[in-house]
């Protein structure tokens, strides 16, 4: 077994679907060891979108289109 258990934690997936079938992904490393991390938002309601749902946004995302995901139906976490 490997002296380092933390290495088993890139091993992890994250896997966050919205109610219409629109995915996006995260790697546990992307979300925890990287600048990307510290501006992944999960937002109950914002001023342009004040009702649908749970939105996802990853603001230092180059283009964030990609990973805004309106109406969060699930976040799943996988290990590979």
């Amino acid at each position: 077994m490997d002296s380092n258990p933390t290495k088993h934690f890139s091993r992890y997936i994250y896997t966050i679907r919205a109610k219409d079938g629109y995915a996006v992904t995260f790697s546990w490393n992307e979300l925890h060891n990287t600048p990307v991390g510290k501006k992944v938002f999960l937002l109950t309601e914002t001023e342009s979108h004040p009702n649908n749902g749970i939105i996802l946004i990853s603001k230092s995302d180059r283009y964030t289109g990609r990973r805004f995901v309106k109406d969060v139906s699930e976040i799943q976490i996988e290990r590979k």
